[in-house]
């Protein structure tokens, strides 16, 4: 919990120190997309920062996959696993299943095909 709290106090500070560096000209100058370059281009990429001019941060989706791979480990924790038996037991209908419809199947191609035999001789 207290990690989650640390980390939306975070965002919030960084969230008021942009709307603070936001220049006099009001935000559409402030959100104008600008052409990335020049040495200091070089020093934001290394530090993971993004360049001006793109959204998202460089090296963003490392995070990106381990936040979904932390959440999904959590959801699995959710699931609730059926038992030896119960497994059992929907295997065994499912192959009973399978089985019929393999069956009807294999007499209504029996069928076609002599039906189709006897119009084309």
């Amino acid at each position: 919990m207290a990690k989650k709290r640390s980390k939306k106090k975070k965002a919030a500070q960084k969230k008021n120190k942009k709307r603070s560096n936001r220049t006099s000209t009001g935000e559409a100058a402030a959100r104008a997309p600008q052409k990335a370059s020049g040495p200091d281009v070089l020093s934001r990429v290394k530090a993971g920062k993004a360049v001006s001019g793109s959204s998202k941060k460089v090296g963003g989706w490392i995070e990106t996959v381990k936040a979904f791979l932390r959440e999904s480990k959590v959801e699995l924790k959710k699931v609730t696993w059926p038992t030896r038996k119960e497994t059992m037991a929907t295997t065994s209908v499912v192959l009973v299943v399978v089985f019929i419809v393999a069956l009807f199947l294999g007499i209504v191609d029996f069928g076609l095909g002599k039906i189709i035999g006897y119009f084309l001789r």
